[in-house]
């Protein structure tokens, strides 16, 4: 009757990977802040955070940048009842604020359309631009104003024409004229002891920074009166209620004018410190590494010893982790945390454990990866030979691991899966005896095959630990925090 005697059923492909997606973070490091009335809007890996500025309460919470990239949230800038933040590297977002308690996304302008890698923001002629590798964009227009295959640090608005710093050099934005050095530039908007929307010049130096103001044409304004020598990297400098304050990694210092000169008055000490701003006469707002908090200054900073009114810790500036494979725990300068994978970070007590250094060497069934000695490749040796993996954008590998027919290599920017053929790669019967001119002319290379994709993180990657179940990775980013990445099967 036409009947089939034997069926075998064909065999089931392992669904395709198609990207890898961020399934969970927790933690990371706050990279700015504004304020806007009461609502302290603030930047948190990828996240942008409205938050009560007096009881620290959060109010709306968003992701800006998607599941299938968390570039960091570096530079925020508040004008004209608009929002604007940058995803490093990545793209530009605008918000309106028009309920400012819950910034509505109208437009991400991503690094492509732009023609640069952002990396921070500026006000130039009343519009918005945004600088970085590649120059700078006006962002209303689309137009690009200046093109470099550099980074450009800092832009500001100076008498006569808006100037921009790329290396310790200051150039005009019309004609590319050089004025000056500066590694950045910061307008102190409004009225000063300086003038009108004075410029003060921030210059990075081995051991520290050397700080002080500029002149109409963009000249130190006096070396030996308004210029200062900054302990640790000056991250940010704003001017209010007549002291100009200083935000480093090691303190916040507030300067004032006595006899025309620029003198110490107070200092806050606080690791990590990359923000900060006056909320009243008794209270500073801070972030950075340590997290985000409200000090209390009780009017004066009578003491050197810090008072939050509001602190809330956050995994970051993490050193080591080590993992048993459903816990991970890491160190930081602030103390030791624990994160149950795909759960919430907490502070752990600290207590002496052994740390092992980042693994520099992974091998999934007959694959093997091994990051070169300058950091900048993997070597990944198969059957038919060896070849290497260079890391994205100049970056450097920092750690492997490997589980489930997969090689994980993280990085400084983020995290590479190599998945293993599916089928291995049949050689020939003399191949363990051919040279490698001969294995050439055969046209097998040693990474056919594999699948390649990859994830941008904060970073760097300090440390993967492979799931339990298979799928994915947990892992340790020194600026990031704690996070989980996963394939996202078709």
């Amino acid at each position: 009757l036409g009947c089939v005697e034997t069926y075998v059923p064909g065999k089931s492909l392992r669904p395709k990977t198609e990207r890898l997606v961020i399934q969970h973070t927790a933690g990371g490091t706050h990279y700015g802040m504004e304020l806007n009335g009461q609502i302290w809007y603030l930047l948190l890996g990828p996240e942008l955070l409205a938050v009560n500025s007096e009881s620290g309460r959060i109010i709306d919470q968003q992701d800006l940048s998607g599941s299938a990239s968390h570039g960091p949230a570096t530079d925020m800038l508040l004008h004209a009842d608009e929002l604007w933040v940058v995803l490093e590297d990545v793209a530009v977002v605008r918000l309106s604020l028009d309920d400012p308690r819950r910034p509505w996304i109208e437009e991400t302008m991503s690094a492509g359309s732009l023609g640069i890698q952002p990396r921070g923001l500026a006000v130039v002629d009343g519009g918005v631009v945004a600088y970085g590798r590649g120059g700078i964009v006006d962002l209303l227009r689309r137009r690009q104003l200046v093109s470099t295959e550099g980074e450009i640090s800092s832009v500001a608005e100076a008498s006569g024409s808006p100037v921009y710093c790329e290396g310790r050099r200051i150039h005009r934005i019309s004609d590319g004229v050089y004025v000056g050095s500066a590694s950045e530039l910061h307008v102190l908007h409004g009225l000063s002891p300086w003038g009108e929307d004075a410029i003060v010049f921030v210059r990075h130096e081995q051991t520290g920074s050397l700080l002080g103001l500029m002149d109409e044409d963009l000249r130190e304004h006096d070396a030996e009166r308004t210029t200062v020598a900054v302990p640790g990297h000056v991250h940010q400098v704003r001017f209010d209620d007549e002291r100009l304050l200083v935000v480093t990694d090691q303190e916040i210092r507030f300067y004032v004018v006595h006899d025309d000169a620029l003198q110490l008055y107070e200092s806050i000490p606080l690791h990590g410190a990359l923000d900060a701003m006056r909320l009243d006469d008794d209270t500073l707002l801070a972030a950075g590494i340590f997290g985000r908090g409200a000090i209390d200054t009780g009017g004066e900073l009578a003491d050197q010893s810090v008072s939050f009114n509001f602190y809330e810790p956050s995994p970051a500036g993490l050193e080591e982790a080590v993992s048993d494979g459903r816990n991970i725990m890491a160190t930081s300068p602030g103390g030791d945390w624990l994160y149950r994978i795909g759960h919430e970070a907490v502070q752990a007590e600290a207590v002496s454990r052994a740390y092992a250094s980042p693994a520099q060497r992974a091998v999934a069934l007959d694959w093997e990866a091994v990051i070169e000695e300058d950091g900048h490749t993997v070597r990944v040796t198969t059957p038919s030979g060896s070849d290497v993996l260079v890391a994205p954008g100049g970056s450097r590998f920092t750690c492997v691991a490997a589980a489930d027919g997969v090689l994980w290599l993280g990085h400084e920017t983020g995290i590479i899966m190599v998945r293993l053929p599916a089928t291995p790669q049949e050689l020939p019967p003399n191949w363990d005896r051919l040279d490698e001119v001969q294995r050439a002319e055969m046209g097998l290379g040693a990474l056919d095959g594999m699948t390649k994709l990859s994830v941008q993180l904060d970073g760097p990657i300090i440390f993967l630990e492979p799931l339990m179940l298979g799928g994915g990775v947990a892992f340790v980013s020194r600026d990031g925090g704690f996070g989980v990445v996963a394939e996202q099967l078709q």
